[in-house]
């Protein structure tokens, strides 16, 4: 009788363990995604301000743009490859992350050199680019809130931007 009880008290503790574990894990699965979905929305923010900035400054230092938008890029390959990878990612986050993609692929790409200069349609591209992001609710001042829905507005409201202006 005392075996019996010893093992049904090792297999609940067991038990209750497994559970905590996959708890855990599943908190920081989300707890990633949250960040790096932060992340790409801290970047807009930071394109926005920095686009902004390099039209006040008559692009004195286009490169910062240029880093900006690879950082979006990068972070949205890194969402959607962990999102794949775990399963996080539902079908229309990954729809959504898709159109931003498509939108930011069609600009002009970052060398790594810091003498990267902008032609005045690539500047031109940018501009029209920021107006969109102000009108998707993007940008100093502007973004109010960091969570997917949010961040799943304003890339439909840039998509529907760009998409009736045929930029895309």
């Amino acid at each position: 009788m005392k075996v019996k009880n010893v093992i049904f008290l090792l297999t609940i503790l067991i038990f209750l363990g497994l559970i905590g574990y996959i708890v855990l894990k599943n908190n920081q699965l989300e707890n990633y995604h949250s960040n790096i979905t932060r992340n790409i929305q801290n970047d807009l923010v930071q394109l926005e301000s920095a686009i902004d900035y390099e039209i006040k400054n008559k692009w004195k230092n286009e490169n910062t743009v240029l880093e900006k938008v690879e950082d979006i890029k990068e972070d949205i390959d890194l969402l959607m490859d962990y999102g794949k990878r775990t399963g996080e990612l539902t079908n229309q986050q990954e729809q959504n992350l898709s159109t931003l993609r498509r939108i930011f692929s069609d600009l002009p790409d970052y060398s790594g050199f810091p003498n990267t200069v902008l032609t005045e349609t690539e500047k031109k591209e940018f501009e029209k680019l920021i107006t969109n992001l102000r009108a998707a609710g993007v940008g100093m001042n502007i973004t109010y809130e960091i969570s997917w829905n949010y961040l799943s507005k304003a890339i439909n409201t840039l998509a529907s931007n760009y998409y009736a202006n045929g930029e895309l």
